[in-house]
């Protein structure tokens, strides 16, 4: 298991009516985290259960996230400054470039596919709880939301006293991927 989240483009609404090129449709991946600014674009109530098979042959339902994409940007620029009241002034600039990427999206859905990093752990109503206290972060702004969703990555550090995000220099080598992931086959508005 190569433990990537990837945010696809889908031509659906129907989870089992998209089948995915990844050179063409995989928009940016992220390895073992779910990114911050991908849960900019999804509420909640885009969580879809998806069937899957695990390497044991066991079948279970895994979450899987699909938006319109107008509502996915959208839904950006309405939480920029839940963003801007979080991260430092430094970071705007990385949230321009995740709303670059999402204006060059031309398919109709975005799919979050997170089914490797969902399964890297047994506890999956643990990541139940983690993905949908994630999406609320940018949708409440409440503090345990976001030490949640922030709790998964070494290059931040979050207080909940201040509400601030502040970066830790030992891993800043690795911000950009926590904020928005990396570009795969398709070109992304950042330098890689």
């Amino acid at each position: 298991m190569a433990n990537v989240a990837l945010l696809l483009l889908c031509y659906h609404d129907d989870l089992d009516a998209n089948q995915h090129d990844p050179r063409t449709d995989v928009v940016v991946e992220a390895s073992s985290v779910l990114p911050v600014l991908w849960c900019s674009v999804f509420t909640v109530d885009d969580i879809r259960a998806c069937p899957v098979e695990s390497a044991e042959g066991e079948r279970t339902v895994c979450p899987m996230l699909i938006t319109p994409s107008d509502k996915a940007r959208r839904r950006a620029w309405e939480r920029r400054q839940r963003f801007a009241d979080v991260f430092p002034a430094t970071f705007q600039a990385v949230y321009q470039e995740w709303l670059d990427l999402l204006d060059g999206i031309e398919a109709p859905y975005l799919m979050l596919s997170m089914v490797e990093i969902w399964g890297l752990d047994d506890d999956h109503a643990s990541f139940d709880a983690f993905l949908a206290a994630s999406l609320h972060a940018f949708e409440t702004d409440a503090a345990d939301d976001w030490s949640e969703l922030l709790g998964q990555y070494p290059s931040m550090s979050y207080d909940a006293n201040s509400t601030r995000v502040s970066v830790v220099e030992d891993y800043a080598d690795y911000l950009r991927h926590d904020l928005h992931g990396y570009g795969c086959m398709r070109p992304v508005p950042w330098a890689e």
